[in-house]
């Protein structure tokens, strides 16, 4: 099954954090909070849900809920860029279509 986006919405807030996303990647299985944010070049990039831990002196640390399998070198496989070009594809098309315009900010 291909990713297909759930659920899009905007984030209000103003910061470099645009849009919230679902995708469902199959199998039954959602990844809920995708993050699209605006680089600093303009351009949006994706981010695979995080979860974070407040630390003692109250600045957050951020660890990922969800990756992408990698190698024995630390890099992605072939098959998770592969998934990866896919979703970001998907999800970016979607807030295209939302926004109703292509995506870049």
């Amino acid at each position: 099954m291909e990713p297909k986006v759930v659920k899009t919405w905007k984030n209000n807030g103003n910061n470099a954090l645009k849009y919230f996303v679902d995708v469902a990647i199959g199998n039954g299985i959602v990844l809920h909070g995708v993050k699209v944010f605006q680089g600093n070049d303009g351009n949006p990039f994706i981010r695979l849900p995080s979860t974070g831990k407040k630390g003692k002196n109250g600045d957050m640390t951020y660890y990922p809920a969800v990756s992408y399998e990698k190698d024995e070198d630390g890099k992605m496989t072939s098959a998770a860029t592969e998934t990866a070009k896919t979703i970001d594809e998907v999800v970016l098309a979607a807030v295209g279509e939302q926004k109703g315009d292509n995506v870049p900010f």
